[in-house]
């Protein structure tokens, strides 16, 4: 193995060999569409933490 890259979208990870050729190790299919999921999931989550502050106050004056 002379040099690696990553890619993270979509995810993979390509080998160059000595001899100038690739080889590309294979992720699941199913790991794609997980890994989306759970950053929706932790961006949906995020702004909610964030926002719930600024909930509280506005149900608080009422």
């Amino acid at each position: 193995m002379v040099d690696y890259t990553v890619s993270y979208v979509p995810l993979q990870f390509v080998c160059e060999t000595r001899g100038g050729s690739y080889a590309a190790a294979t992720v699941p299919g199913f790991l794609n569409p997980a890994v989306l999921g759970l950053a929706l999931a932790s961006a949906a989550g995020a702004g909610t933490a964030a926002l719930l502050p600024t909930l509280a106050r506005s149900i608080d004056t009422r």
